[in-house]
């Protein structure tokens, strides 16, 4: 005999089940426009950016799928699949005898569900809006910025409120002709706007004066694109001048010129892999 505390409990967790379901459908939404609504970091979204053609397992599968299928973002339809099923659930146990123990099994099994659904797609909501306002990760690629971050490393990038200071590590985006992504760049910044930069003699002058430069290896020396003499940038409003720290293999302002502010995506402040050199970055 099914007590009235267990109907009352039962009613609760249909209760329950709803509001976990509607918080569910929210964070889709949520997960969903975010990165459209505001889309300057977007590509560093591994939630928003990754397509079903870019998953090696559907690849690998032998069959043919149209195009605007692999075009479809792979976690959107993951979500969309684990969606589908939770109201189908829901769907199985709406209005039935409160009275069966049968039935209560039922609706704590679909309970337990629609709890690992809330919790998942607000984790990946948190992450999107994180991504979208505060901070993002990025993977180090190359060399350019050795001995102070190294290829693979995974670092944690600022962009809220952002102030920008002389030999902040940055990220800048650089337009790639004939690519629809620009690829980004990760460099120190040395001048800012109607600074005058000379390279000579293998140093490095800001507004007249020699800067010391510890974070680069010993007996380094900075050179011109072209290996000149000498070379000389004037900054006017609104531009920035950048380079990697690792300056025979780094492409960056002697090469690219200046950066506009709208193309500096915020400042490179802590590595978090590997472990062992977890910590803040300078």
């Amino acid at each position: 005999m099914v007590h009235l505390s267990s109907i009352k409990k039962t009613q609760k967790r249909v209760r329950k089940i709803k509001r976990k379901a509607i918080i569910s459908l929210f964070s889709f939404v949520v997960i969903i426009n975010v990165p459209i609504l505001f889309s300057q970091y977007q590509l560093f979204d591994t939630f928003s950016k990754t397509r079903l053609a870019q998953v090696q397992l559907i690849n690998n599968l032998s069959i043919s799928l149209p195009d605007w299928v692999m075009q479809l973002n792979f976690f959107h339809v993951i979500m969309a699949f684990l969606l589908l099923i939770m109201a189908l659930r829901i769907a199985s146990v709406r209005r039935q005898n409160y009275t069966s123990e049968r039935y209560q099994r039922r609706i704590k099994s679909v309970l337990d569900y629609v709890d690992m659904v809330q919790f998942s797609f607000m984790l990946v909501a948190t992450y999107v809006v994180v991504n979208a306002f505060f901070f993002s990760f990025a993977t180090i690629d190359g060399a350019s910025m050795n001995p102070t971050l190294y290829d693979n490393d995974d670092v944690v990038l600022s962009h809220f409120n952002i102030t920008y200071d002389y030999f902040d590590i940055i990220v800048v985006e650089v337009p790639i002709a004939g690519k629809d992504n620009p690829d980004f760049y990760i460099k120190r910044l040395i001048g800012f706007p109607y600074d005058t930069v000379l390279i000579e003699g293998g140093y490095v002058y800001l507004n007249q004066q020699r800067i010391e430069e510890p974070y680069l290896l010993e007996d380094t020396k900075t050179y011109c694109p072209d290996q000149a003499g000498s070379c000389e940038f004037e900054l006017s409003e609104g531009e920035y001048f950048v380079m990697g720290d690792n300056r025979e293999n780094s492409t960056d302002s002697r090469h690219l010129g200046p950066f506009p502010e709208s193309q500096m995506y915020g400042v490179v402040t802590y590595r978090i892999r590997p472990f062992r050199s977890f910590g803040e970055v300078n």
